[in-house]
């Protein structure tokens, strides 16, 4: 966060639920811009779509033992009862469907629909969410930015019944309302550009699966050490 602040960056957005549920306050507490988590906006959203107040969390192990989202839920309406299942197995299922693609996805992720409709994954995704279906769950909360990927897996399997909820999709929109509340937005004859920074070694490995998931090409990809 501090070398993006060197950036001259007017927000920061902890784009994953573990880092998020690891570091957020810290975060606040040290920059001297926004941060915003992915947590807290998933909870929110959960906590106004459940009908019967029995909502379900998948994520990251590290995102589940850390207790994030059952604390950010309670926190809004105590009332609400969460279960919560560690499914790390999705993140390499995730990987492995965007490898399996020959090309780009055309800005829309969900066209690896088909690729992720898979004997092998299908039994994966049972084995994690059998648990929560006998719990009678209304609501699923998507609590890793990989996941939204797996929305027709994950759905086929939990029921068309279940709400699912990307912490993606509504972080999205928090970060969109901080800066319109600021009045942050950039002038509409301002044309964007983009730039991308891997602390991995391999940067070329990382353009092309980023340019993959993105569905257009990244330029200006570069390694920064940390």
């Amino acid at each position: 966060c501090s070398w993006l602040q060197t950036k001259g960056v007017k927000l920061i957005l902890i784009a994953c639920n573990t880092a998020t549920a690891a570091g957020l306050s810290h975060a606040q507490e040290t920059m001297n811009v926004p941060v915003l988590g992915v947590v807290e906006p998933g909870a929110r959203a959960a906590v106004m779509v459940t009908r019967n107040r029995r909502v379900g969390v998948i994520a990251t192990k590290g995102t589940i033992e850390s207790g994030a989202y059952s604390e950010a839920i309670r926190h809004i309406d105590a009332g609400v009862t969460v279960f919560s299942v560690a499914t790390p197995k999705f993140v390499d299922i995730v990987e492995q469907g965007v490898r399996l693609e020959a090309g780009p996805l055309n800005g829309n992720a969900f066209q690896l629909s088909k690729t992720y409709i898979r004997p092998e994954f299908e039994q994966i995704a049972r084995d994690y969410l059998e648990p929560l279906r006998r719990c009678e769950i209304d609501t699923l909360v998507l609590g890793c930015t990989h996941f939204p990927l797996l929305k027709p897996l994950i759905g086929s399997v939990i029921g068309q019944e279940v709400k699912l909820i990307s912490s993606a999709a509504e972080a999205a929109r928090d970060v969109a309302e901080v800066l319109e509340r600021k009045q942050a937005f950039a002038r509409p004859t301002h044309a964007a550009q983009y730039y991308f920074y891997t602390s991995g070694d391999n940067v070329e490995e990382f353009k092309a699966f980023g340019s993959c998931v993105l569905g257009v090409s990244m330029q200006h990809v570069e390694h920064v050490d940390f």
